[in-house]
Order: structure tokens, then C-alpha cells, then sequence
């Protein structure tokens, strides 16, 4: 009788390990499966468009309260992540349009999605992103074109600006840098020949942004691609010369 009552309760140790076990896995489980859905390329589309989405809502639909003629920004992460007004001491009116992440197509939907009411320059940073995909320079200057040609359409800009794209350096993680900005500086020659094409305005960056060996230079980003508070502040400066005087 007392090796069955054991055995019982040894039984129903087990059992209730399983089941202890089975609601921790329960719990657990949908987090396993929503980071793996991020690795299968149709969700990550998925997710993509619908952030893209919402942001051009944003955009389309948000009020714009600075009574100034308005200066468009858009872009990726170089534009998205400056604090403009702040830059600028609220010397200029900066609609920041910019979107981390953003390819030259998506910056296209972006810009026409903003609203013309008092827009008067327009300035476009992007690029990098297509490279990192791996698109070719001749794929990337076709994307470009088309774009510059939508907000040339659009006949609301006094001028159209298109930055040159910074390279990234060692702290990127990443293969291939050399490779990756060699064809950033293929593609600001390409860019600079359809600048003269569609006359429109080239921004060239100052020698102190790049390293004599083609790479990002280190005092101005933490990471090796996104500018850090330094950066952004010559980055303003460059703009303020080039742009808003």
C-alpha cells in the first residue's frame, strides 16, 4: 500500500512538472513565433508597407501650424532622425519627412503624399539603403530620376536640392564596406550628372565628413552609418550655406 501511494504521488509530481512546463511554453510561444515570422521575407514586406503606410497617412493628414513658407526634408534615417528646428534654432521652417529605413521608392510615395500648401525648397537625402540592398548604380540613378521627375511634376518647389550620400566606415556591421562605399561615390558621380540634367541643385559635403580612405568619419557617427549629435550639427551647417540662405 505505501510503494502504490508513492508511486502515485511521484506520478502526479511528473504530471504536474508537465503542465507547469506547458504553460510557461504557452506563454512563450507567441513570442517564438512573432520573431520568426521577422526572418520570412513576405512578412517583412508586410510590416514594411505598413509602416510605410501609416507614415504617409501622417503626413498627408497632419496640419502644419508654422505660418512660414515651408522647407520639404524627406528621406531615410539621415533626415528622420535630425531635429531640425532644433539645428536651426527656429530660424527656418523644417517639415521633417524623412523615414528610417526608406528606399529612393519609397521616399517617392512619401513625396507625393505631402501637402504643396507653402512648400517653397525640397531636399532629398537617400540612397544608402538601396545600396545596402544591393541594387545596382544604374537600378538606383533610374529610381533617382524618377523621383526628381515627381517632385519637378509636383511645380511647387522654388528649388530642388538632392544631398550627396555619405559612406559608412568599419562600425557598421556589415561586409564589404569598401565595396558598399565605392558605390556610394559611383553613384554621387551618376547623381551629380542628373543634378546638371534636370537642373537641380547638387549638395556636396565638406572633405571633413569623409576619411581620405572613402569611410564616414568616425567623430561624426556612434554606429558607422547614422550621424551622432556632432554630425548633425555640421550636417546643419552645410544645409544653412547651401540651402536656406
Amino acid at each position: 500500500m505505501k510503494n502504490f501511494l508513492n508511486q502515485k504521488r511521484n506520478t502526479i509530481i511528473v504530471y504536474s512538472g508537465w503542465l507547469v512546463v506547458g504553460f510557461i511554453l504557452l506563454i512563450i510561444s507567441p513570442n517564438i513565433f512573432k520573431r520568426g515570422l521577422n526572418f520570412i521575407p513576405a512578412y517583412q514586406a508586410h510590416q514594411w508597407n505598413k509602416k510605410l503606410k501609416q507614415k504617409i497617412i501622417q503626413i498627408s493628414k497632419n496640419s502644419w501650424k508654422d505660418e512660414r513658407e515651408i522647407n520639404i526634408f524627406t528621406g531615410d534615417s539621415h533626415i528622420e532622425l535630425g531635429n531640425w528646428y532644433e539645428l536651426f534654432f527656429g530660424q527656418y521652417a523644417v517639415r521633417n519627412c524623412g523615414l528610417s529605413c526608406a528606399v529612393i521608392d519609397d521616399v517617392a510615395r512619401i513625396l507625393l503624399s505631402i501637402p504643396d500648401k507653402k512648400a517653397k525648397r525640397l531636399v532629398l537625402q537617400c540612397g544608402i539603403n538601396d545600396i545596402l540592398k544591393r541594387r545596382s548604380t544604374a537600378e538606383i540613378v533610374n529610381s533617382y530620376e524618377s523621383l526628381i521627375n515627381k517632385a519637378i511634376e509636383k511645380n511647387v518647389y522654388e528649388k530642388i536640392f538632392v544631398m550627396e550620400l555619405m559612406p559608412i566606415n568599419d562600425s557598421w556591421p556589415c561586409e564589404n564596406v569598401n565595396a558598399i562605399n565605392s558605390q556610394v561615390a559611383e553613384l554621387n558621380r551618376e547623381l551629380l550628372k542628373l543634378c546638371d540634367k534636370n537642373n537641380t541643385n547638387f549638395i556636396d559635403l565638406p572633405n571633413e565628413f569623409i576619411t581620405v580612405n572613402g569611410k564616414l568619419n568616425k567623430k561624426l557617427s556612434n554606429d558607422g552609418l547614422h550621424l551622432n549629435e556632432v554630425g548633425y550639427n555640421k550636417l546643419a551647417q552645410v544645409i544653412q550655406t547651401k540651402v536656406l540662405r
